[in-house]
């Protein structure tokens, strides 16, 4: 079942038949992760709202977009809604990690990413520059251009994708980087080429027609594709129907950076699936009203909680068991962590996780109006499968005490 709790709703506490869950706000700050962020998960079954089961891996997620492969290679995307409730979960479980891994900065280099930094050049006139990796962040997105000066099209297409890295440099500088694949017939006209038309990103020359780039390449110029830094494609210039040009993928670029970024409190790939943008955005805006109209802080209050896979830890036929959860909540109301405070059992911990990264909440908001990430004690009660029972901690310390 799913519980919708009216914009209006100021109280903390929330009935769910016999599920209790009293928010108590505490004052904490940091969390962290168990290990890094693998670069490649693995195959497995993702089970979709419309009865089918596929074989895939997941590669991607950002917004409501999943991307994924399968066993022979090709590649899709779907949307989020698309999936079974607790593969949703597991997208948006992913993701979180994903954005505290990126926002810590624990990550490897990706796969694209090394061979970027092997083959790309930076130019000053005619000569490469020497280009210090250890000085420049790893972007999380990149952008492969196939050009040529001797092609009309990709005259009249390349000041245009110049003007929109130019203009989003300032602000995504860290997460995006571009590089060009020329079909120039020497190096000296694509250096001229990229003179000419002002291109401030890298060139690749030397290993353009690898078995490496090519895949990053289609069949006609001008083209331009998006790829992730472990190299997944997530937007073409060729699609099944052919070629739809270098503005879509641009334009998809575009839309992509709503949603990285390296500010730990800004940071948000996945939004909570479901929520309508614009009605969560008026229903926010209110409560930030109303907080600033009585000079009064508030308190986090739920908004949309999906109960369907706490049920699934349960046994009807086990005694009911008192969780104290800590929820780190991040300013746009997001489950960001979930810590077990009176028990030992990472398996649980994480399948409580799961569960709580599909719930919305109204972030903290301060007097002044302001939505802020906090730490919240949790307290739930469940009749938890015999799988997930363990010896309750003694002389817990619970956060404020």
């Amino acid at each position: 079942m799913q519980l919708l709790i009216p914009p209006y709703l100021e109280a903390a506490r929330i009935h769910l038949g016999r599920w209790t869950a009293i928010l108590t706000i505490v004052f904490l700050s940091g969390f962290s992760w168990p290990g890094l962020l693998a670069a490649d998960e693995e195959f497995r079954a993702w089970n979709f709202l419309n009865g089918k089961e596929f074989e895939l891996k997941l590669a991607n997620a950002y917004g409501s977009k999943v991307y994924f492969a399968n066993k022979k290679g090709h590649s899709f995307n779907v949307e989020i809604l698309a999936l079974a409730e607790a593969d949703r979960a597991e997208v948006v479980y992913w993701s979180r990690k994903r954005d505290a891994a990126v926002t810590a900065g624990t990550l490897e280099p990706g796969k694209f990413t090394r061979y970027f930094r092997k083959d790309a050049e930076k130019y000053q006139g005619n000569e490469p520059l020497k280009v210090d990796w250890e000085e420049i962040l790893e972007p999380e997105l990149y952008a492969v251009y196939t050009s040529a000066s001797w092609c009309k099209p990709c005259r009249g297409f390349t000041p245009k994708l110049v003007g929109f890295y130019k203009a989003n440099k300032p602000a995504y500088g860290d997460v995006f980087e571009f590089i060009l694949c020329s079909w120039d017939e020497g190096k000296s006209k694509m250096l001229a080429y990229m003179e000419e038309e002002d291109m401030p990103w890298y060139g690749n020359w030397n290993k353009r027609n690898t078995r490496f780039w090519r895949k990053y390449q289609g069949n006609g110029i001008p083209c331009l594709v998006i790829v992730d830094r472990n190299g997944y494609i997530l937007s073409h210039s060729y699609d099944a129907d052919g070629y739809i040009g270098p503005r879509v993928p641009m334009e998809d670029l575009r839309k992509l950076f709503s949603f990285v970024g390296n500010d730990p409190n800004e940071r948000l790939s996945v939004p909570t699936p479901g929520i309508n943008s614009d009605k969560w955005h008026d229903a926010l805006q209110q409560q930030l009203k109303k907080a600033k109209d009585a000079k009064k802080s508030l308190q986090p209050a739920p908004v949309v909680v999906p109960t369907t896979l706490l049920t699934e830890l349960e046994d009807p036929e086990e005694e009911i068991r008192d969780l104290i959860l800590k929820l780190d909540l991040t300013k746009q109301g997001v489950v960001s962590n979930v810590e077990l405070i009176n028990m030992a059992n990472p398996n649980l911990e994480e399948r409580l996780f799961k569960a709580l990264v599909l719930w919305q909440f109204f972030p903290a908001i301060s007097a002044d109006g302001v939505p802020y990430k906090t730490v919240a004690k949790f307290p739930l009660q469940l009749r938890l499968k015999d799988e997930f029972l363990v010896k309750e901690l003694s002389n817990t310390t619970t956060p404020g005490n």
